[in-house]
């Protein structure tokens, strides 16, 4: 295809064709692919001082050759296309820091990389940075290491996966992504990446981390949700520097006794392990602040719980627990507490001096009573009380919970509403009018069916 251009007779005379015709091979392709000229100009100049390109989600199907002419490119986007494979010359562009082409798996887009193999001379980009290959499928080139300016690398989700030796040469690795990947071992060398902060291996089928994981001293976040993990791995203890944990949806029974040496932690996520009980070490994470415990197999809190006092969020949903601490009072940052489907059967006498307390979830529970002073609680907004089919009535003062927006109530033997209920918010006066009614249709209905009317 001759450009348009060309037609422009007057200066056909000065126009250099033999230096400039790989640039018009370029310019067809772009036409081929149907890439914006607002995007992909079809003019030498701007295409040669270009620094960020972004083509992501635009159908491309391949890359020509002619793409290395794009000397000065910083940043590559070719995310969600339909590429297969990468030219060689992509190898070649000596400034490139930033290459993106990965397949968001929260994309609408219709098209999807299946890049099955990185270009020879890949680990010739020195200058490369950042690297996001989700979603394709890969064997890393034994000389990966080489790419040692590389500080932010996301991999997974295409196969299975495996880590060369090289990897271990990664020194300014700081965010380092793995997930989906099969993966089932790491390498010993992974302990060199000590410039690592934030590490995410989850999804794979990994069921023990190597000795010197416990040498990633600056590592702060920590994902190894949904592995194969039956033991908590005690290297997780050393990492002092950590915040953020999460090994949910393991196979994990007990916690490591010096998970209290992780002195830093601030979220932690056990959520779907086969945890029966915690040590007794566990209320020395004082800056806790959000812990996630549903659905595993705990029947008590270990004794000092409540000295978790940073805690602004806790779910203990879905296990067998009888009782709170006694003393959940000092947890005086406790915001959000999640305490559904276990088989409390009251609360703590102190628990109403909660300060922060605004939502709590104790639905599904052998709940008979609330406190008296259940009504101390002025900073309750969201209140669940469903499915304690012994809980027969509310406290006399309930209706003095200035904050309370959302009340629920189905499910229980509630049978009337204590005269406080009408300084409630209006919409839930009109809540607890239709429940009463629907109490009271569901009582007679119960009748008729009983006599056969």
């Amino acid at each position: 295809m001759i450009p348009k251009k060309f037609w422009d007779l007057a200066g056909l005379a000065d126009y250099d064709f033999e230096n400039n015709w790989d640039w018009y091979e370029l310019f067809d392709w772009a036409d081929e692919q149907n890439i914006p000229e607002e995007i992909f100009p079809r003019v030498i100049e701007p295409l040669q001082d270009m620094q960020k390109l972004d083509l992501k989600k635009l159908g491309i199907s391949e890359i020509v050759e002619d793409f290395g002419l794009l000397q000065n490119l910083q940043y590559l986007d070719i995310s969600n296309n339909s590429l297969t494979k990468l030219p060689k010359s992509i190898a070649k562009l000596p400034n490139l820091q930033i290459l993106k082409m990965q397949n968001d798996p929260k994309s609408t887009c219709p098209y999807t990389n299946r890049i099955g193999e990185l270009p020879e001379g890949f680990t010739n980009l020195k200058h490369l940075a950042e690297f996001d290959a989700v979603g394709n499928s890969f064997v890393l080139p034994k000389q990966f290491g080489d790419l040692k300016e590389l500080v932010v690398l996301t991999l997974g989700g295409g196969g299975e996966f495996t880590l060369p030796k090289s990897f271990s040469q990664l020194g300014k690795l700081q965010k380092l992504t793995i997930s989906g990947a099969k993966l089932s071992t790491l390498p010993e060398e992974i302990g060199n990446l000590n410039n690592l902060v934030e590490l995410d291996l989850s999804i794979n089928s990994l069921e023990t981390l190597p000795q010197s994981f416990s040498k990633l001293e600056n590592l702060r976040q920590l994902n190894l949700r949904s592995n194969l993990f039956s033991e908590f791995p005690s290297s997780i203890t050393h990492l002092r520097e950590l915040r953020e944990l999460d090994i949910s949806n393991n196979k994990i029974s007990t916690v490591d006794t010096n998970i209290c040496k992780c002195e830093h932690l601030r979220t932690l996520n056990l959520h779907r392990n086969n945890l029966g009980s915690l040590p007794e070490t566990f209320g020395k994470l004082k800056t806790l602040k959000e812990l996630t415990l549903y659905k595993n197999n705990l029947k008590k809190l270990p004794a000092g719980f409540e000295n978790l006092f940073r805690i602004n969020s806790l779910n203990l949903s879905f296990n067998q627990l009888e009782e709170l601490p006694e003393n959940i009072a000092i947890m005086v940052n406790l915001g959000a507490l999640n305490v559904s489907n276990n088989q409390i059967s009251k609360l703590p006498k102190k628990f109403p001096t909660l300060p922060k307390l605004s939502n709590l979830d104790i639905s599904n529970n052998l709940l008979n009573q609330l406190p008296d002073d259940f009504d101390k609680l002025k900073s309750l907004s969201h209140l669940n009380l469903s499915e304690n089919r012994h809980l027969q009535n509310l406290p006399s003062h309930f209706g003095n919970l200035p904050k309370l927006i959302a009340l629920e109530l189905e499910g229980t033997s509630i049978k009337r509403l204590p005269r406080s209920f009408k300084k409630l918010k209006p919409h839930l006066r009109d809540y607890g009018k239709k429940f009463l009614q629907e109490k009271g249709q569901s009582f007679w209905q119960k009748i008729l069916q009983a006599i056969g009317i």
